[in-house]
């Protein structure tokens, strides 16, 4: 089981209602990094902005001996997710939300996230 990974979207431009933070990079400069990064073993992704190809993070993965933790589903960057995603009065939104998820959850099991990592491909061996 991954034991240590990082929220990719942390190795990139951030921002909060006071400052922006860092560079923008790109998806594959998130893994380098996160491989440079001394027992790092994976990276939990942010949907469906951040990855969208099942084939191309594996690609990373694989490069970079990395696994995913996780896929974080983003369900609030949408503007009309502002008063809610899940719990917007709106059924259209509601129904976006919950396609976010599903798609997501796809997605997941395309590249393997959260799977132990003796099952897992690409993934580094847990460090003592």
């Amino acid at each position: 089981m991954i034991k240590y990974a990082v929220i990719s979207s942390f190795l990139s431009k951030t921002k909060d209602r006071f400052h922006e933070y860092n560079q923008a990079v790109d998806l594959e400069k998130k893994f380098q990094m996160a491989a440079e990064i001394p027992g790092m073993q994976g990276l939990e992704c942010v949907y469906p902005y951040e990855v969208n190809d099942p084939a191309q993070v594996k690609a990373h993965m694989a490069k970079y001996n990395l696994g995913i933790s996780a896929i974080n589903v983003n369900v609030k960057a949408e503007p009309e997710f502002r008063n809610g995603g899940l719990t917007s009065s709106d059924k259209t939104v509601r129904d976006k939300a919950v396609r976010f998820i599903k798609e997501a959850k796809d997605f997941a099991a395309a590249v393997g996230a959260g799977i132990p990592e003796g099952n897992l491909q690409g993934s580094r061996p847990a460090q003592a």
